[in-house]
């Protein structure tokens, strides 16, 4: 029984300790990077500020009361009785104010949630650079434990033909130094790993991330596919450049409630109290203040500049959007055809390379030195071959964060 239970336990730890799938990443950083939970807060305010803005026309009533009494000798014919009047005053919005505060409001949380849908696929790009890294990172530190295992072995292997005469001394300090640059490798492959992995925790909540497959790399980075490629098409649409577009409809209503402001309700009055002589008397009126003065200049070219600036920015940022993804298009293409290439002919090649110098050197044909040159050449290429990939995912990352899209 105890046994089971540690087995589940393990078990569940291994469940929970899983690397998570590309999709899961990308959904999770949408929802839990802290980008876009800040900008879901703003979208939720902004709908906020409906209520306000839906209140009905009818503002706060007002109520103004006063009294007096003849003080002193009354004339001839005059009444030193106490005058009392009270005046009820109901403002009431007849110039379409609150129908231009409900659009400004509409067209705020339409640039929010757009501005928000650019946080998500920032958000987004980063998980996916951080998937990469730890990708790559964790075929890094397959690479190198791989070749220490392999200069471990052959220190053993030299010090041993040290002891009886058949290696020198040289050759014996060129093995350790190989075995010591393989461990520095590894050790710096796993720093790159541990680095990598908090950054994807940090970006998408997940509490426990475990390591990547260690042929997780074996491949050419992701190919963008249909939902991509229908995004890259329409580059007018990708959420920041929509973002633009709804900032400059939002300062539009604006200058429109700008405009509407200007007017004051309409003040529907009514009177009544009573008269020196105690008559009492009833009676109204309307009260409307016109913009002569003050006519919301100020309120308005801020808002017709702030429109102007939003639509320059969308002309500006809708050029640089579109030359950096098809950058990005053309950087993957070009990487996906290097990594292939470097499988089919360029690595193999060093393999074979790797394999004659060492069965020449234990025939006593080349020195080792030739043989580390030529095991260099061929972790430099598989080096290389990892940097291409990792370029290939921030790419892969950069897209997904222009398009709002996992490629």
């Amino acid at each position: 029984m105890c046994a089971l239970l540690a087995s589940s336990a393990s078990s569940a730890r291994s469940a929970r300790a899983s690397w998570p799938t590309l999709d899961v990443v990308w959904r999770a950083s949408r929802e839990r990077a802290p980008e876009s939970v800040e900008a879901l807060s703003e979208t939720l305010r902004a709908r906020s500020e409906g209520v306000g803005a839906r209140t009905s026309s009818f503002d706060n009533p007002i109520l103004h009361f006063n009294a007096d009494h003849g003080v002193g000798a009354t004339p001839l014919g005059a009444s030193n009785g106490l005058v009392a009047t009270g005046l009820l005053g109901l403002p009431i919005e007849i110039a379409g104010q609150r129908s231009a505060r409900i659009r400004s409001v509409d067209a705020l949380v339409s640039w929010r949630e757009r501005q928000q849908a650019t946080a998500e696929g920032r958000a987004g790009g980063a998980a996916i650079g951080a998937y990469g890294r730890a990708v790559v990172a964790r075929a890094r530190v397959e690479q190198a434990s791989r070749a220490e295992e392999q200069a471990e072995d052959e220190l053993t292997w030299f010090e041993a033909r040290t002891q009886v005469g058949d290696a020198t001394a040289v050759d014996r300090s060129l093995a350790q130094t190989e075995l010591a640059r393989q461990a520095q490798f590894r050790a710096e492959a796993e720093i790159d790993l541990v680095e990598a992995q908090a950054d994807l925790r940090a970006l998408t909540g997940l509490p426990d991330i475990g390591d990547p497959p260690a042929d997780a790399a074996s491949g050419p980075p992701p190919g963008i596919g249909p939902a991509a490629r229908q995004a890259e098409q329409a580059l007018g649409a990708t959420p920041r450049v929509e973002a633009y577009e709804r900032e400059q409809a939002y300062w539009s209503r604006e200058v429109e409630k700008a405009r509407g402001l200007r007017w004051s309700p309409l003040e529907v009055m009514v009177t009544g109290g009573q008269d020196e002589f105690g008559q009492v008397r009833v009676g109204g009126g309307l009260g409307w203040s016109l913009p002569i003065v003050r006519r919301g200049e100020g309120e308005i070219a801020r808002a017709t500049a702030a429109m102007d600036r939003a639509r320059a920015d969308r002309e500006a940022v809708s050029r640089a959007i579109e030359a950096v993804v098809r950058g990005l298009d053309e950087q993957l293409a070009r990487t996906g055809v290097a990594v292939v290439d470097l499988d089919r002919t360029g690595i193999p090649a060093a393999e074979r390379l790797v394999q004659a110098t060492d069965a020449a050197f234990r025939a006593g044909k080349l020195e080792l030195v030739r043989v580390l040159n030529a095991r260099r050449d061929l972790a430099l290429m598989r080096g290389r071959r990892l940097d291409l990939v990792e370029g290939g995912w921030r790419a892969y990352g950069d897209l997904a964060a222009i398009l709002g899209v996992l490629p």
